[in-house]
């Protein structure tokens, strides 16, 4: 995340704006868990200044939060405008001579010392080196090239709360709150502070579920929505000075690997084909670096961070000798 911070801040420069916006962040378990203290001593690591707090501390601090008897911290972070980010990178790409090609979707793609990707268009683009980053569709279009990656694609809710006094909430922090499923998963609630939608906090229930069809992702929405009741469960014990019902909803797709780590690397019988997929929700916020990181592999270059650890070797168990 170091670099990741250098590099929106380059891109900022470049563009004369700003993109991101610095927050405090508020790490809440239900109990001093494996998740907790793995999320605690990974900040540590990573060089961020933490703070623990005891539960009078809290209370003193956050008067407008109602967390009794959990484990908290905070340490500080950078929220992304995710609008001006998009649109930025984009300018960036086109001043620096890149096509945007809209709409058009890819059909097939054909590997080889020259790669041929084939698009709704009727197109044909030929090129040494191509980077796939096809988020939801990523199964779609890797099935056919021999990658089988454990890759599930999910619908959420985010969800978008009225403060019940405008200016109320202004200071809440973005909060991360964790409660045990069971002894090794969590259910995960993220709160934003108001941004996209001034006097709305926004929430989003960060659990797998609701797998569907990237092509036919509306279907089942008449149905009854778990993620919003517990959202709505959540602001009710834990946000007091928020509405009880959302006053908007959106639906939000990802797409995840089983333990939620990123897949970043090459296909392992043609390293000029770079694929970036199951980001699990994580992946916006990595897009300066894993972009350089790919378009390194891309071009038969070493990267420039070590991605063993997200290599799609690791996706593959017994999966060889069928490529």
């Amino acid at each position: 995340m170091p670099e990741q911070h250098q590099m929106w801040s380059q891109l900022e420069k470049e563009l004369s704006t700003s993109l991101t916006h610095e927050a405090p962040c508020l790490i809440i378990t239900t109990s001093r868990n494996k998740w907790y203290t793995s999320t605690l001593n990974g900040a540590k690591l990573a060089g961020y200044p933490c703070t623990e707090f005891s539960q009078d501390q809290f209370r003193e601090n956050y008067t407008e939060l109602n967390f009794p008897g959990c484990c908290a911290f905070r340490h500080d972070l950078r929220i992304i405008d995710a609008h001006k980010a998009v649109q930025g990178l984009q300018n960036q790409f086109v001043k620096n001579g890149g096509t945007l090609l809209d709409g058009e979707k890819v059909m097939k793609i054909d590997p080889g010392k020259l790669v041929t990707v084939h698009t709704s268009n009727g197109h044909q683009f030929k090129a040494k080196g191509v980077v796939l980053t096809a988020g939801l569709w990523a199964s779609k279009l890797l099935k056919p090239l021999g990658l089988d990656l454990p890759l599930k694609t999910w619908r959420v809710n985010v969800c978008y709360f009225s403060e019940k006094k405008p200016g109320s909430l202004k200071n809440m922090p973005f909060i991360w709150y964790a409660s045990e499923l069971d002894t090794e998963s969590y259910s995960r609630i993220v709160a934003f502070p108001s941004r996209e939608y001034p006097g709305l906090v926004k929430l989003n229930y960060h659990v797998l579920w609701n797998e569907v069809d990237p092509d036919c992702r509306d279907k089942g929405m008449g149905m009854r929505q778990v993620d919003i009741e517990e959202m709505k469960k959540f602001v009710r014990s834990h946000i007091p000075g928020l509405e009880r019902e959302p006053a908007i909803v959106e639906p939000c797709m990802y797409t995840c690997t089983p333990n939620e780590t990123p897949i970043i690397g090459s296909h392992p019988l043609h390293p000029n084909i770079a694929i970036a997929c199951g980001m699990s929700g994580s992946g916006f916020k990595m897009a300066p670096l894993a972009g350089k990181v790919l378009g390194e592999m891309a071009m038969g270059n070493p990267p420039s961070f070590d991605t063993s650890l997200l290599g799609i070797d690791n996706f593959l168990p017994g999966q060889k000798s069928k490529l």
